[in-house]
Formats: C-alpha cells, sequence, structure tokens
C-alpha cells in the first residue's frame, strides 16, 4: 500500500472510526507504520512473489480480501500487506505499547509463515476504515413467534448480516404448517416452507463482492411440515413454472431443451 493511500485510509473518518474510536486508530496507525519500516529494514519477511503462479489465490486475494478504497480500487497489492493490516490493527487491543509492537510483529511473523489463517471475515474486514465489516462468519437467529412482524424481522436480520458479510442460520420451526387456520384475509397458513423463499430471496439480493450470501434454513424432523422441507429443493416453485411456460408458449424449444431449462431455472431460483 503506498505511503499516500495509508494516509488516506487512516484520515476517513466513517463508522468504523466512530465505533472503535480516535485513540485506537492512532494506535492502529503507529503500529501499521512500524510494521512497514521493519518490511523496508528485512527485519520482517516479505517475499518478491508470496503466491507464485496460484492464479485462483490470486483472484481470491484480489476479489474478496485486498483493501479497496472508496472507488473500490485495490490499494493493497499482496499479500503481506493484509497480513501488516491484521497485525497491526488487531495487536492494539494490547494494554501496553510494548505488548502491541510486540505482537503485531509476532502475529505478521506467524501470518507469513502460514502457521495461523483467520477466518475469510477477519482477512477481509479487520483494520478496514472505509467500510463497517463484521469480524464474525457465521449467525444465527431466529423467528420469535408465528407472526408477520417477527417472519420479516429475520428476514430483516439477515439482510443486514449479508451486507456487512457474515452467513447466517434461520430456523423455521416455529411457524405452523400448511393449510393452519389463520384469522385474517389468508383464510389459511401456506406453512413454514413457503417462507423459506423470503430468506433464499433475500439471501440473493444483498451481493457480496459478486457472491451470493450464505444462509441454512433448518426445521425441526417433528414438524408437520418437514417432507414438503425435504422435498422443496426437487419439486418445481412456481417462479420455475412461470419461466419455464413463458419458454414453451414461444414455440422455440422442444421438450429436452425445456427439460434443461427447467433444471437451470430451478437451481437459480429456488431456495438455495
Amino acid at each position: 500500500m503506498s505511503n499516500s493511500a495509508v494516509e488516506n485510509m487512516f484520515q476517513h473518518r466513517g463508522k468504523t472510526v466512530t465505533i472503535i474510536g480516535k485513540t485506537r486508530i492512532k494506535t492502529y496507525r503507529d503500529l501499521y507504520l512500524q510494521l512497514s519500516d521493519l518490511q523496508k529494514n528485512k527485519e520482517i519477511p516479505i517475499h518478491s512473489d508470496y503466491l507464485g503462479d496460484n492464479d485462483l489465490a490470486k483472484n481470491i486475494y484480489k476479489k474478496k480480501y485486498y483493501l479497496k478504497d472508496l472507488n473500490t480500487e485495490c490499494i493493497e497489492k499482496k499479500p503481506e500487506d493484509v497480513f501488516k493490516r491484521l497485525s497491526s490493527f488487531i495487536a492494539t487491543v494490547e494494554n501496553t505499547k510494548a505488548n502491541q509492537k510486540k505482537w503485531s510483529k509476532k502475529f505478521y511473523e506467524e501470518l507469513f509463515e502460514g502457521h495461523f489463517i483467520p477466518g475469510g471475515r477477519v482477512l477481509a474486514g479487520a483494520g478496514d476504515l472505509y467500510r463497517l465489516k463484521t469480524l464474525a462468519n457465521c449467525f444465527v437467529t431466529q423467528i420469535q413467534s408465528d407472526e408477520i412482524d417477527s417472519i420479516y424481522k429475520a428476514a430483516y436480520e439477515c439482510a443486514r448480516t449479508y451486507s456487512y458479510g457474515g452467513g447466517i442460520g434461520v430456523d423455521i420451526s416455529s411457524l405452523r404448517p400448511k393449510d393452519s387456520i389463520v384469522h385474517n384475509a389468508a383464510d389459511s397458513s401456506t406453512g413454514a416452507v413457503s417462507f423459506m423463499e423470503l430468506y433464499s430471496l433475500t439471501t440473493g439480493l444483498i451481493g457480496q463482492s459478486g457472491r451470493r450470501g450464505a444462509l441454512m434454513l433448518t426445521i425441526d424432523v417433528k414438524h408437520p411440515d418437514i417432507e414438503h422441507f425435504l422435498k422443496v429443493k426437487k419439486v418445481p416453485n412456481w417462479v420455475t413454472n412461470q419461466i419455464v411456460d413463458q419458454c414453451n408458449w414461444s414455440g422455440h424449444f422442444d421438450n429436452q431443451e425445456l427439460e434443461t431449462i427447467k433444471k437451470q431455472v430451478m437451481e437459480n431460483t429456488q431456495v438455495r
């Protein structure tokens, strides 16, 4: 990371700075610059081409882990930049300057040698002052009660989790089974499984660097809708049927082609 890019990041006053405070940001900056000096003086290891010919690793680092400025331009160019950011930021939790300096250097060396690698959200988010990100990969939530407010509150919590880069699990066991009587305009419930599409759609709508978020849906094995739950990915839903019907009406596809379209649509539009 260039000196100007470093200073631009530390001068930025976003949500992260508000949350953790200016004092800790100053400590983070001091440790970061100390590690930069150690790199220049070759007192901590660096490599001329850390990732070598590993194109997959290069693409993953560039797409997911290298820090980006507000114009989405990568301001980190190599894994050592990531290690330096992580080490200096995480070491700020130490109580003394001596320990901060000691552990930032130690952590950097462990990362460089591959003795320890944090989770993806830590690699992507720790020390990023431009964007507020979670430093945990996985979360769970529950639908507090069998009512619309609770159902959509859980969907909101999913969306917020995805927006910070995390994945989430939702248990739908609290929802009443299909065809249960409800006292509103619907007369009867569409069932617990029907709301899986709400959470799946929410997952697909909130992008995470070009990929779909992570969602795990569960239901108690004793729930009356358990068989429907098990078949939900195999049986075409209304979206799949509508798209396939439109393709069929066009008259441009034979039965074999329609079957292929159906499989592809199911993979992309149904609960995942």
